[in-house]
C-alpha cells in the first residue's frame, strides 16, 4: 500500500523522462540542428557579403575615390602621365599595365588592369575573376552581368553594382576596370548569387 501512495505522477513523469532518447534519436536535435545551419549560413553570407565589398571597392591597394596625393603615395610616381594629367600608367610586370583615369576633381575615377593570361596574378582578381578566365566562369562566378556590348575584336561586360567592367578578347578576359559603384550597398544583391549550389 505504501509503495502504491509513493507512487505520485509526478515520480513517474521523472523515472519516463529519464528514459527519453539521447543524441540523434532526441526530439531537440532536429531544433539544434536547424539552428546550426541557420547559423553558418549567416555566417557565410556575411563573409561572401564582405569579401563583395572589397572586391567592388579595391583593385590592390587602390580604390576609386582616392585622391591624387593618395595614389602617389601608394604607388609612387607613374610610368607616363598624359598632358592634362588625367591619366596616369603603371608598370606591373610582365607585360600587364595599370591606367588610372582621373575625374575633375583629381579623384580616382577608375582603375584599368590590363594583363597577359600568362602571367594572370599581374591585376588583382574580382571574386576569384582573373585575367584569362573564361567568359562562361566569369558569369558563373559573378552572376548575369548588368550589359554587355560587342566592341572592335572584343566584348565588354559590365556589373555596374560592382563597380566592374571585363573587356573580352577570345571568350577570356583580357582587362579589369573598376569604377565608383552607383550605390553603397548595390552589389547586395549578387551575394545571393554566390549562396547558391
Amino acid at each position: 500500500m505504501s509503495e502504491l501512495i509513493g507512487a505520485s505522477p509526478s515520480g513517474r513523469r521523472r523515472r519516463s523522462t529519464s528514459k527519453q532518447a539521447t543524441g540523434i534519436k532526441s526530439p531537440r536535435f532536429g531544433r539544434h540542428l536547424f539552428w546550426v545551419v541557420v547559423s553558418a549560413s549567416l555566417l557565410v553570407g556575411i563573409y561572401t557579403a564582405h569579401q563583395m565589398r572589397l572586391a567592388s571597392q579595391l583593385s590592390g591597394v587602390l580604390y576609386a575615390g582616392a585622391s591624387s596625393e593618395e595614389v602617389l603615395y601608394l604607388r609612387g610616381t607613374p610610368a607616363t602621365r598624359s598632358e592634362d594629367q588625367m591619366l596616369w600608367t603603371y608598370s606591373e610586370g610582365t607585360g600587364a599595365q595599370s591606367v588610372l583615369r582621373f575625374a575633375a576633381d583629381n579623384t580616382l575615377d577608375s582603375i584599368t588592369c590590363r594583363g597577359s593570361s600568362d602571367a594572370p596574378e599581374s591585376c588583382p582578381d574580382v571574386m576569384g575573376v582573373a585575367i584569362g578566365t573564361p567568359e562562361d566562369q566569369l558569369i558563373n562566378r559573378l552572376g548575369p552581368p548588368g550589359s554587355s556590348r560587342f566592341i572592335p575584336n572584343g566584348k565588354v561586360i559590365s556589373y555596374d553594382d560592382l563597380g566592374v567592367a571585363f573587356i573580352m578578347r577570345e571568350y577570356r578576359v583580357q582587362s579589369i576596370t573598376k569604377v565608383r559603384r552607383s550605390g553603397r550597398f548595390a552589389y547586395l544583391s549578387r551575394v545571393l548569387w554566390h549562396l547558391l549550389p
